[in-house]
């Protein structure tokens, strides 16, 4: 079955892929930081041919709302852009924001609790 040109050839039943991310943040004092991370992507599909290139990127900020010795909640946004190729199935063809709150809460002295929540919004992303 067609994808309808706007992916790969074939719809797949089933992908393998790895992926290595380049990933930097830089802190601006104790409650700022900008991050970026750059993929790339190798995809090893069951119906079409396997490829590979750079992924879609992303780049944001972090807020450190509440920062004690036994606590850490984090504001973030993520900007993710269309870098990858929507074709060979490494990019979405599209951008979307990611806001979210990250927190840690130090259990004991080798303990913490790690959460995050999330949401993924595209932004003008293709019909159906």
């Amino acid at each position: 079955m067609a994808s309808g040109g706007r992916g790969p050839a074939l719809a797949e039943t089933n992908v393998d892929y790895q992926e290595l991310s380049f990933y930097g943040e830089y802190a601006f004092g104790s409650r700022w930081s900008l991050l970026a991370e750059l993929p790339l992507r190798l995809i090893d599909p069951e119906l079409n041919d396997n490829t590979g290139g750079l992924a879609d990127g992303n780049a944001g900020f972090k807020f450190a709302l509440l920062q004690n010795p036994d606590a850490l909640v984090t504001l973030q946004l993520r900007t993710i852009f269309p870098s990858g190729s929507g074709h060979r199935g490494t990019g979405a063809r599209h951008v979307s924001i990611e806001p979210a709150a990250l927190g840690l809460y130090k259990v004991g002295k080798y303990m913490s609790l790690e959460g995050e929540l999330r949401d993924l919004a595209p932004l003008n992303g293709t019909p159906g």
